[in-house]
């Protein structure tokens, strides 16, 4: 998913960024959305799982977020060109009404996941490579811009039961309006499965510069390849929520 709710968040120069608290940083579309998150996590779910799409297979998301005064719409785009190997283009745009300290942002990004360890049930690994570029319009001042990488290491334990854990630990980089800006970002989530086509999704993640966030959601399989999921989350003295729709083909 990719406004910031896919990806973990970090001081990027004197703008503040709401993800954590009310500083304002470089977007990391998950693909996700790109989660974002590029290549990110399934919805709702900002924590990525070590998995990618069947060979050929593709797939199209739409979130709708908010994170304190921000209000996220996100779009993103999936496709697997060969076994173990998923690309995604993410692109996200944030307004708030609040217009305080800036008002609108954008966002667009890239990210590559190779997974050549997938079985269906036991571990799987692979590592995720995004990038990253975002503009933020103030309110009172000409338009600021930055860009973002990361490279994150994936690895998840799936049961044949349908629950599944995933962890995450990874590098980011960014440079915003002149500013460099490194973190360690780290996520925790687990999916819990309540019937065929239900599941309870928890998680807890964040990077070296912040505390962390904690949130819990679903994800229901409404027809073959069209699911619906949301989460709820709080963290950094703050509360979020995103909603979204996908279609995996």
């Amino acid at each position: 998913m990719w406004i910031a709710d896919r990806r973990q968040c970090r001081n990027m120069g004197a703008v503040q960024h709401p993800r954590r608290g009310r500083r304002l940083q470089a977007i990391v579309l998950a693909l996700t959305l790109l989660a974002a998150q590029p290549a990110s996590s399934e919805r709702p779910m900002t924590v990525d799982d070590a998995g990618t799409l069947a060979a050929g297979g593709g797939k199209l998301e739409l979130g709708w977020s908010r994170d304190d005064d921000l209000r996220g719409l996100e779009l993103a785009a999936g496709y697997a060109p060969l076994e173990n190997l998923e690309l995604e283009l993410a692109y996200a745009r944030g307004h708030n009404p609040a217009r305080d300290p800036w008002r609108n942002q954008w966002s667009r990004g890239l990210a590559v996941k190779w997974v050549p360890l997938q079985p269906e049930t036991g571990l799987a690994l692979g590592i995720r490579y995004e990038i990253v570029r975002e503009a933020f319009e103030p309110d009172d001042g000409p338009r600021r811009w930055g860009r973002s990488q990361g490279l994150t290491g994936l690895a998840s334990w799936r049961w044949a039961s349908g629950e599944a854990l995933h962890l995450n630990l990874g590098r980011e980089w960014g440079r915003f309006d002149g500013d460099d800006e490194a973190v360690t970002t780290w996520g925790v989530g687990a999916e819990h499965a309540l019937s065929d086509g239900l599941s309870l999704t928890v998680e807890t993640y964040g990077d070296s510069g912040s505390r962390p966030d904690r949130a819990a959601g679903g994800r229901y399989e409404v027809a073959d390849g069209v699911k619906l999921s949301a989460a709820v989350g709080r963290g950094n003295d703050r509360s979020f929520f995103n909603a979204g729709l996908t279609w995996e083909f």
